[in-house]
C-alpha cells in the first residue's frame, strides 16, 4: 500500500479473482488504472463479477496469461485450489498468452508504475517477456516465486536490471528500481 499512489498504473499479473486488483483500484483512484491479467476462465468470470459488484471502472480485466512471448499455451489447474493453475507443456486446456513487451510495442498497454506478479512458477518467463518495458518504465515489482530456483533466477535477472531486492519472506520480494527511494 505504501508504494502504490493515486494515478498509478498497476499490472496485476495472475489476478486470480481480483483481491489485489480491487485493492489497487481503490488506491490508484479514478485517475489510475489496474490491468488485471488472468487466464483461467472460471477465475476470470469471478474477477469480472467482483469488479462489477464493487463498481470499479478503473480495472481493465484481460483474459490471458503473461509469459515470454504471445500466442497460445497449455494450462493446468488443480482441483483443490483455483489459485494454483499454471502454464505447462501438456495441460487441461489452452489459454491465450501475451508478452508485455509485445503488447507495449503495439501500443496495447501503457507503461506501468507497479507490477504484481504471482504466476505459479512462470515468473522468470514473465520477466523475460517484459524486459524492455521494465528497462523503460522502471516499475516497482512485487514478485511471488514458487521455488528456490525460481527465486534465485528472478533475483539475478532483476539485479542485472539494477533493482534492489527486499525480501518479504522466503518466496516473496519487492524489486525496487533506482528511481524510488525507500
Amino acid at each position: 500500500e505504501r508504494f502504490v499512489k493515486a494515478g498509478n498504473i498497476v499490472f496485476d499479473i495472475g489476478a486470480h479473482v481480483g483481491f489485489y486488483s480491487l485493492l489497487g483500484a481503490e488506491i490508484v483512484g479514478v485517475t489510475g488504472r489496474v490491468y488485471a491479467f488472468e487466464p483461467l476462465p472460471r477465475n476470470f468470470s469471478y474477477l469480472k463479477k467482483h469488479i462489477q459488484l464493487n463498481g470499479y471502472r478503473n480495472i481493465i480485466p484481460i483474459e490471458a496469461a503473461v509469459s515470454k512471448s504471445g500466442g497460445r499455451a497449455f494450462f493446468s489447474e488443480t482441483e483443490e485450489n483455483s489459485s494454483t493453475g499454471r502454464i505447462v507443456e501438456q495441460g487441461d486446456f489452452e489459454v491465450t498468452v501475451m508478452s508485455l513487451d509485445e503488447e507495449s510495442i503495439n501500443g496495447g498497454l501503457p507503461r506501468p508504475n507497479i507490477l504484481k506478479i504471482d504466476v505459479e512458477g512462470n515468473e522468470l518467463a514473465v520477466l523475460e517477456g517484459s524486459q524492455k518495458m521494465i528497462r523503460h518504465a522502471r516499475p516497482l515489482i512485487f514478485l511471488s516465486t514458487h521455488s528456490n530456483e525460481a527465486h534465485q533466477k528472478c533475483s539475478n535477472f532483476l539485479e542485472e536490471l539494477v533493482y534492489k531486492l527486499q525480501n518479504l519472506n522466503t518466496a516473496d520480494f519487492i524489486a525496487i528500481p533506482d528511481k524510488i527511494k525507500i
